[in-house]
């Protein structure tokens, strides 16, 4: 197996240079190779590795090396938020491990855009509530260095592991979204765009429906055999509490036989107190459930 060396600085670790060498070992996985992890700020050694990741103080494709930490023109995307090593080793290597551009590009924005922001001292978002903060990706990994804080070269390997995982999964949810666009798209269409979607096998389903705005519950089967899922569809999918249709108050909160007692519907499982999302016992139950619900909220 062929071994590349790549050099990336010691001490304290980050989500920058834990998610770039994440990526870079999955693309090496895919090649056979096997990438040894060289933490170190010693010039000499890290001009003697194959690649440098947020070290070095040079960027050049070329030369494999990726750092973003040059005092003068560092790189920066059109959109303002500067590059940090993950940026740089994903706008180089990504490519590797999406089927298409649509998927690199929703990586980007949904885990690369906010690490490099975050790394380079750049807002995003502001606070709802005050001083309270979302857990982000870059506290899990500080998490993890200080839950291995004796040993940081044991704490950063588990957190490019884990790292790893991350960027498969999301790399995973970027494609059955897009598929599940295109899909749904067409099934709304056939369903000649409906108040109730039903759906006979799950799928991403939550972009497509946002743009038609007449559909109110989508219908899906539960990852059990015998149960089926009822939800209200929205149409700002990053804001909670927008839900085109809520269940009756009166059946949020219950569960089988008050739920079926309450709400009329044989079969009825769970209402969530919300009243966005339940479950029924089989299909049939579910489009009777979703059919009373519309008829009473209109």
């Amino acid at each position: 197996m062929n071994i590349v060396k790549v050099a990336t600085h010691d001490g304290v670790f980050h989500a920058d240079e834990v998610f770039a060498l994440a990526v870079l070992k999955l693309c090496m996985e895919k090649e056979d190779t096997k990438i040894e992890i060289i933490r170190t700020r010693n010039m000499e050694i890290i001009s003697s590795c194959d690649m440098a990741v947020d070290v070095g103080s040079e960027y050049n494709n070329v030369k494999r090396k990726y750092d973003h930490h040059q005092i003068d023109k560092p790189a920066t995307r059109k959109n303002g938020i500067p590059y940090a090593s993950f940026g740089l080793i994903w706008k180089h290597f990504g490519c590797q491990l999406t089927s298409n551009k649509d998927v690199w590009e929703a990586i980007e924005q949904k885990l690369v855009l906010p690490i490099d922001a975050l790394d380079n001292g750049v807002s995003i978002s502001v606070p709802v509530f005050k001083d309270i903060y979302e857990f982000s990706i870059a506290q899990v990994i500080s998490s993890i260095s200080m839950f291995y804080s004796e040993d940081q070269d044991i704490a950063f390997g588990k957190a490019v592991e884990f790292a790893m995982m991350i960027v498969v999964g999301e790399i995973r949810k970027a494609e059955n979204k897009i598929e599940g666009e295109e899909i749904v798209t067409k099934e709304i269409k056939n369903q000649g765009e409906p108040k109730m979607l039903i759906l006979d096998k799950y799928i991403s389903w939550e972009v497509a429906v946002s743009k038609f705005k007449n559909v109110k519950l989508v219908i899906f089967p539960d990852k059990r055999p015998d149960r089926w899922c009822i939800q209200a569809a929205r149409d700002d999918l990053e804001i909670f509490n927008q839900d085109r249709i809520s269940f009756p108050k009166d059946w949020r909160g219950l569960a089988d036989e008050e739920l079926t007692a309450t709400s009329g519907i044989s079969g009825s499982v769970f209402c969530h107190t919300g009243g966005f999302f339940a479950v029924t016992k089989t299909k049939q139950s579910a489009i009777n459930f979703a059919f009373k619900a519309i008829s009473l909220f209109e």
